[in-house]
Parts: C-alpha cells; structure tokens; sequence
C-alpha cells in the first residue's frame, strides 16, 4: 500500500497541465495502484486526479462504492488519458462540489448534465462511457479538469470565485482540520 500525499491548495502544481501516457505499462498500473490507496485512506474521497499526488500523467480514478449513481458504470473505474468526446450542453445539472485539494470548500457548481469520456483501461484497452442525469457526470468532468490544471472554484462565476478563495482562505487560517496527508507549499498563487 503506497499513501501519496494530496496537493493542497495554493500549491502551484495544482496548476500544470498533466501529459498523456504513451503506453499502459506496469508503472501506470501501479500508479493507479497508488492512487487508490491514497483516494481509500482520505475516508471521505470519491475520485483523485494523478496531478493531485504530483504525477504528471493524465490519469483519474473513481471509487464512489455504494454512493454509485450509475450502476452501468463499474466502480472502481479508473481512466488513462480520459478525453471528454461529447458534453450535452443542452441542459446544465447544479451539484455541491468539494475537493481533496480544496480541503472544506463545498461549492455549487453549474456543469453540463451529460458527458460522454473516451479513455485507456488498466490493460490499455480504448473504453468509452457515456454518463448523464446524476452527480458523477460532473465529477467526471471535475477530475479531468484537474489533469487540466484547473480547479473547481474557477468554474464559478468571477465574483463566486473570489467569494470562494476568501472562504479558502478563512478556513486555512482558522486551521479547520484535514485528516489525510497533505504536501503543501508555501507559494500563494489564488
């Protein structure tokens, strides 16, 4: 069992962009290993982005066990270089959000209602899920964002934003508690 530690918010490498993996090898399937060991040890995850360990290799799993919305979806699920080939923009679904690198931040946040992900399975193999009408097709997107670079308080609306890091910012200060391993930085890039 391999715990990385989790990212936190202002850490600038929260920010880079992570790489597509070239080949499903014995290194990305420990990676993903690792990754569920660290998503199973927060207690309170569903889903973790490699970028938020550090790894720069597109990849995201899921656990969400029996708070699965889908059961079409198998879970555990985990996705290597996951693309978003449609979003069904036609309707837009609001869901509380939270992140492991945004520790107690939970936001409302406005996705697409449907979205349809292309990506590698553990064995390499080209999957792909269309998912719809429930809160994973919003985490789904969140994870890819993060591969991205982006967090889910920049999808808010600009003054939403800035309401969202002040609260950030307060519940650092006061110290409200994170019980998981977390790597922070000193840098204050929000």
């Amino acid at each position: 069992m391999a715990v990385k530690p989790i990212l936190i918010a202002p850490d600038p490498r929260l920010k880079r962009v992570a790489s597509a993996v070239e080949k499903v090898d014995d290194s990305v399937r420990q990676l993903i290993t690792d990754m569920f060991d660290t998503l199973r040890a927060t207690g309170n995850g569903v889903a973790l982005a490699s970028t938020q360990i550090g790894d720069l290799r597109r990849v995201v799993v899921f656990d969400l066990g029996e708070h699965n919305p889908d059961p079409s979806v198998k879970m555990p699920l985990a996705m290597v270089n996951p693309e978003i080939t449609a979003l069904d923009d036609a309707e837009w679904q609001v869901v509380e959000e939270g992140c492991l690198s945004v520790p107690n931040l939970y936001m409302s946040v406005e996705r697409p209602f449907k979205v349809t992900v292309q990506y590698l399975d553990e064995q390499g193999d080209k999957q792909e899920i269309t998912v719809g009408g429930n809160w994973l097709a919003s985490c789904i997107q969140h994870e890819i964002n993060h591969l991205d670079g982006i967090l889910f308080p920049e999808k808010l609306s600009r003054v939403q934003q800035m309401r969202a890091w002040k609260k950030y910012q307060k519940l650092r200060k006061q110290g409200a508690q994170i019980n998981y391993k977390v790597e922070e930085s000193d840098s204050h890039i929000l």
